[in-house]
């Protein structure tokens, strides 16, 4: 009778060891991030982002008449997608205010000279996408009444036709970070 259930307990244990060898395991990566931090300069020197999600460093120091600026050399001809989210200052005393707005551009170079491109976003087609921190936005919302507030938004898209090899440039300026730092996230697709 030993002999029976010492068989039948080996049976189960390789049985149970069996199936959690053939079950799928699974395992949550995340991506990584890419940081970009860029300097006030002219835009032929700005550095490249690719495709995906990256972290955009504006560094607002330098010359007062140069604005910050990333480019994106698209990889094929189609409608690319680009959200700007998660405007901060980098600055510990930025940052405590939290109070940080600005725009953000989309330039095509037209006959060398960059230039400000029309592009389909949230609420209809703008020049400029108006971007915000969470307490900006929310103290703006709170100051508004129940009106809606479509000028700053704490995300914002643009969606833009490129043909393949074609850069478009992004600059962009921020209020409550002059002579320092903000950051915010792109997400391209």
């Amino acid at each position: 009778m030993r002999r029976i259930l010492k068989g039948a307990a080996l049976c189960a244990f390789t049985l149970a060891a069996a199936l959690v060898f053939c079950m799928p395991v699974s395992v949550k990566t995340e991506a990584k991030i890419k940081t970009v931090s860029t300097k006030v300069s002219k835009y032929k020197k700005a550095p490249y982002v690719k495709k995906g999600t990256t972290k955009v460093i504006f560094n607002f120091k330098g010359k007062s008449n140069y604005y910050p600026y990333i480019r994106f050399k698209a990889p094929e001809k189609k409608t690319y997608t680009l959200t700007f989210y998660n405007l901060n200052a980098v600055r510990k005393a930025d940052r405590s205010r939290n109070s940080v707005n600005g725009y953000i551009n989309l330039e095509l170079l037209n006959n060398g000279v960059p230039t400000i491109k029309k592009v389909k976003t949230n609420y209809g087609k703008a020049k400029s996408l108006k971007l915000a921190s969470k307490n900006f936005y929310s103290r703006n919302r709170r100051s508004s009444g129940k009106k809606k507030v479509y000028r700053y938004l704490k995300k914002r898209f643009a969606k833009i036709k490129l043909d393949k090899d074609e850069v478009i440039y992004i600059s962009g300026y921020f209020a409550g970070v002059s002579k320092s730092k903000a950051s915010f996230y792109l997400k391209i697709k």
